[in-house]
């Protein structure tokens, strides 16, 4: 949809995963902060501004705000004269997974465009495609049959292990300490958070560890 609204190329190519944003001068993509729970007020009074613009291209602006549902109630309240009138030619999606999660206010100046979830064997046909050979109907069923969830819950079991095992070197004192510049200042955060962050901040954590045990010998 914003594709076609912005007249970019491969149109009908459908999005593959990890899905990449597009690159677009009229296109302006709202998510949750990777340090935060929930979309702020900031976050879409500096988007109306942006979509109060003229457009560089001539074809209107497009706003996808990504996890609708976690808006703030200021957010969503910041958010309802322009979802009423849009600016201009501008088209405003508002993706949401708990739609319970809108206030209804918003839901009631929305077009409300309902996506199936895949049945069971197309979803294990494609999570197949990603890892050959792994075991996924019963993480899809824990999944609730979404693939997508079912993916980065395996991303997060995987991760899960390789902290695991930094532990297990720290216990067994195969691990070598390095001086920290500052203390962690957190060891896991929500279950949601980016992977990145978390691993980087775990590594810290596993450092300040060796260096206070005083273990020296090498992995």
């Amino acid at each position: 949809m914003a594709k076609q609204k912005l007249g970019l190329a491969n149109v009908e190519t459908l999005p593959v995963y990890p899905f990449n944003v597009p690159d677009h001068a009229d296109l302006r993509w709202v998510s949750i902060p990777e340090d935060k729970k929930s979309i702020g007020v900031d976050q879409i009074r500096e988007l109306i501004n942006e979509l109060n613009l003229t457009s560089y291209e001539g074809r209107g602006k497009v706003a996808i705000i990504e996890s609708a549902h976690a808006m703030t109630v200021n957010a969503a309240n910041s958010l309802l004269k322009t979802l009423e009138e849009p600016p201009g030619d501008a088209l405003i999606v508002l993706v949401a997974d708990r739609v319970a999660g809108l206030p209804a206010t918003v839901f009631s100046r929305c077009q409300r465009i309902n996506f199936r979830r895949p049945a069971a064997a197309e979803s294990l046909a494609w999570l197949d495609r990603f890892q050959p050979g792994t075991n996924w109907p019963k993480p899809l069923e824990t999944a609730g049959g979404a693939p997508l969830e079912d993916l980065k819950a395996l991303e997060r079991l995987s991760d899960t292990h390789s902290m695991s095992k930094e532990i297990a070197y720290l216990a067994e004192r195969r691990a070598t300490p390095q001086p920290l510049e500052d203390e962690p200042r957190f060891i896991l955060g929500p279950t949601g958070c980016n992977r990145q962050r978390c691993r980087a901040s775990f590594s810290k954590v596993c450092k300040l560890l060796a260096h206070r045990i005083g273990v020296r010998e090498t992995l």
